[in-house]
């Protein structure tokens, strides 16, 4: 069997199938939810379609509302999940969260192994410690010694755990194969759009109510810096991002588009063809947030490509803004009275501004009389909270994106994504 370590989430990993254990974090408090099956299903859609299902042991149709008591065999995708040059991927398996670690894998690996899948991804124990990551490297052993001690069949070959690099070359034993793991691309590939799609961006700039149509449908990303998850995982349903951050230079702006879609013609615009006022201006009509407004770096202008993923089939269209938030939000949506299909609020006002920004922005939100976002993709409580959330949103996908920034000690990075209640 090969060990591989996986930096990022299993979501990535080019493999047959996946283990998914619910983890359970007291880390300053926070918690998964009971529905975790359920939301789990919800972003295996959002991900990979609403056409995908999942089909139980008996070949019915599991919903996400049955899904948490079905745990502990394996769930079929079907049709299964494909993407050129990468394996399909056809199975998942929800661990059960009582009972001990090796009987709960050992019992996956045997319904997979049954299945002769080849390939498998694990999310990683509750614990992230190195001697967590060897125990669980021990126990892909054990389970492989044991069944060839029996003379039983052995169709998993690989096994790819959520973990640093580092922990592996530490505490997985040395006789253990170890390969570099190979992920599923975001965009397969992205292909520069067509001379006249680049100029409808200056139509849409320069035409009211295309603009207010394109900011109605997008996901807006206050905050943003160069995070390219909330595209990752709504290219699927949304064409337009737009990111504002005020601590984004030119430089880095050109580098997170450039990262995100390779030779594509990057457009730079002044920032009056957007707001019809300059950075100064916008920044003294908005006395409010003076303290942060004055630390940014001056932003002259916002840039904005065109790209094409052949994936699925359409063109995405991001503006990045070097602006604070709030401003954005409020000059772009709520003067226009209209709000963004998605907003992602993640690890957001980090700097000067890290607990006046979530109070203004929620007030903005509360303020527009268009309404709330339809989804909302979150990862603190404090927006939670200022927005009474559990009132008026449904919880619908939990993801575990590896490891944030932070140095050591690093904490698992919980993502989710919620829903407007109708």
């Amino acid at each position: 069997m090969v060990i591989v370590p996986l930096e990022g989430n299993i979501f990535w990993a080019n493999v047959e199938s996946y283990i998914i254990l619910p983890w359970i974090s007291n880390y300053k408090g926070r918690y998964i939810s009971p529905n975790f099956i359920e939301q789990w299903e919800g972003f295996v859609k959002y991900r990979m379609g609403d056409e995908i299902r999942f089909i139980d042991d008996s070949g019915e149709a599991v919903e996400g509302a049955n899904a948490y008591e079905l745990h502990s065999q394996i769930f079929t995708l079907d049709p299964p999940f494909a993407e050129s040059s990468f394996m399909p991927l056809k199975h998942l398996y929800f661990l059960r969260e009582d009972g001990s670690l090796r009987d709960k894998l050992f019992k996956a690996l045997d319904a997979l192994n049954d299945k002769q899948v080849a390939s498998v991804a694990f999310n990683g124990d509750n614990d992230d410690s190195p001697q967590a990551i060897q125990r669980t490297g021990e126990i892909f052993q054990n389970w492989e010694r044991e069944k060839i001690s029996n003379a039983e069949p052995v169709y998993i070959q690989q096994v790819s755990l959520v973990c640093r690099y580092a922990y592996f070359v530490d505490h997985i034993p040395s006789a253990e194969p170890i390969i570099e793991p190979v992920f599923r691309s975001a965009f397969i590939p992205i292909l520069p759009v067509e001379e006249s799609l680049n100029r409808r961006i200056r139509d849409i700039l320069h035409d009211e109510q295309q603009l207010k149509s394109f900011l109605q449908s997008s996901l807006f990303y206050p905050a943003g810096g160069m995070d390219d998850r909330p595209i990752k995982l709504f290219k699927n349903k949304v064409s337009n991002f737009v990111y504002a951050d005020y601590g984004m230079r030119q430089s880095k702006i050109h580098k997170f588009l450039e990262d995100i879609a390779p030779g594509i013609r990057i457009h730079r615009f002044p920032l009056k063809d957007l707001f019809g006022m300059n950075w100064e201006e916008l920044i003294r009509k908005h006395t409010d947030i003076s303290e942060t407004s004055s630390c940014q770096a001056k932003g002259r202008h916002f840039f904005m490509l065109s790209c094409f993923d052949p994936e699925q089939r359409k063109e995405l269209n991001i503006i990045y803004i070097p602006l604070e938030g709030t401003i954005a939000f409020r000059e772009l949506y709520l003067k226009r009275h209209i709000s963004p299909k998605v907003l992602s609020y993640i690890k957001p006002g980090m700097g000067f501004d890290h607990e006046s920004f979530p109070r203004l922005l929620s007030s903005a939100m509360l303020e527009n009389n268009a309404g709330l976002p339809e989804f909302i993709l979150n990862d603190r409580n404090t927006l939670n909270d200022l927005l009474q959330m559990n009132q008026r949103y449904k919880c619908i996908s939990s993801d575990f994106w590896g490891y944030d920034d932070m140095e050591p000690p690093r904490v698992p990075l919980i993502l989710q994504l919620y829903h407007l209640k109708t």
